[in-house]
């Protein structure tokens, strides 16, 4: 009886093991089998991810040559308005301003420019009348460059803004190369005597040109960079406010879009006049500039593209910030430089 029990466990004990074992083979194969599954998972996710980087890597070659592309479109045309930010060396037109508009003097050092100067030579001595683009280039839209102006011998509203600014650097120039610290900008304003008289021009030897019911203004000190500035503005042609330019002067040259609060509080003159109107963001102009506080609820006039020797900067409505070609230039170089890292250059 005994070893029929001993047997007896023996063979329960022998039992009990089988199938432990057999629930632990069980076990494993399906924690191989789940194992297995995640590893074809994986791979299936490792293939997929692989196709994709591919389709992605495939496409980074043409990608930066359109980047480039676009850096070359955008490079030239900084480049345009920098080659158009000057009149050219010995043009008639430009002795014409030195001869007039610019006094030096050397004792005490100084330099002043009449701004109103710069109408009479345009309007008077070479009769440069307003044009709409599409008696000058058959276009709705197009800025003329400077020798575009003076072979058609006039332009619209934007085109005689980007002329007053070359004339102006021209002048500019002058003043830098001999008086660099005591730069003086007179402007005019509509007076209350209408018997006041304004002199526009420096003439030795011959009758001063002026201006009747006029009286001179100086600038602010140190505001001696020009910049368009366009927007819906008050426009002398149309006498309504509408599409219009400007020129507007910064204490210091504009290099990016931080740089745009340097136009708060400048100075401004209509450049088919030289008549000052007053200062930005101020109640002597009532112009503003768009923000991203106020581009939801603009003002009658305000500003919302800018034209410097170097770049451009427009307003975007839909981002609420303001851009320029130099910015996007540096954003697309980034992009170019991320898309050169994954191919590991």
């Amino acid at each position: 009886m005994v070893k029929k029990g001993i047997k007896k466990g023996i063979f329960i004990v022998l039992l009990i093991i089988v199938l432990a074992e057999t629930l632990l083979l069980l076990y494993y194969i399906g924690k191989y089998t789940e194992e297995n599954l995640i590893v074809k998972e994986t791979t299936k996710k490792y293939e997929d991810l692989k196709k994709d980087y591919e389709t992605i890597t495939s496409n980074i070659d043409p990608t930066i040559k359109k980047i480039e592309t676009y850096e070359t479109e955008i490079k030239e045309s900084m480049k345009w308005f920098k080659d158009n930010a000057y009149l050219e060396e010995g043009h008639k037109l430009r002795d014409f301003l030195n001869n007039i508009c610019i006094r030096i003097k050397y004792s005490p050092p100084s330099c002043k420019i009449k701004l109103g100067c710069l109408n009479l030579v345009n309007s008077m001595m070479w009769d440069f009348k307003y044009l709409p683009d599409t008696n000058t280039s058959l276009e709705d839209d197009k800025l003329q460059s400077i020798q575009e102006f003076l072979a058609n011998e006039g332009g619209d509203c934007e085109d005689y803004a980007l002329l007053y600014k070359a004339e102006y650097n021209s002048l500019l120039k002058g003043c830098l190369e001999n008086n660099p610290k005591n730069i003086l900008l007179e402007s005019w304003i509509v007076s209350d005597n209408p018997n006041q008289e304004y002199i526009v021009s420096y003439q030795p030897g011959s009758v001063d040109w002026y201006l009747s019911g006029a009286e001179g203004v100086g600038l602010k000190s140190g505001y001696i960079y020009p910049n368009i500035i366009c927007g819906n503005l008050y426009d002398l042609n149309t006498n309504e406010i509408g599409g219009h330019c400007l020129i507007a002067f910064t204490d210091q040259e504009m290099g990016s879009e931080k740089d745009i609060k340097r136009l708060i509080k400048a100075p401004i003159v209509e450049p088919q006049t030289g008549e000052y109107l007053g200062l930005i963001e101020d109640e002597s102009s009532n112009i503003y500039l768009v923000s991203p506080s106020n581009y939801k609820s603009l003002p009658n006039s305000y500003i919302y593209e800018i034209i410097t020797d170097k770049d451009l900067f427009l307003f975007s409505l839909e981002e609420g910030v303001w851009l320029s070609y130099s910015g996007f230039n540096n954003d697309l170089n980034q992009v170019k430089k991320t898309l050169l890292g994954l191919q590991g250059r």
